[in-house]
């Protein structure tokens, strides 16, 4: 069972880091009870607006997500 996954403190920590810092984020719930691939959806809708573009990476059964700038 996957564990709890605080979406609104990952948009947080973006809005702060990619969007008015400029860097790119990667982050993976490997090692975690967190699935990503399941709050993807929700996460890329909350970050089109705001202009940060999500990659989804498959990698040996975890997700790897990076945000970046359009």
């Amino acid at each position: 069972m996957a564990g709890v996954f605080y979406t609104h403190r990952l948009l947080k920590m973006l809005d702060e880091l990619v969007v008015d810092a400029g860097l790119t984020v990667t982050i993976s719930d490997a090692g975690t009870d967190v699935d990503l691939s399941q709050q993807h959806a929700m996460i890329e809708q909350s970050l089109k607006a705001k202009g940060v573009s999500v990659a989804v990476q498959p990698m040996d059964g975890a997700t790897m997500m990076t945000f970046s700038r359009r």
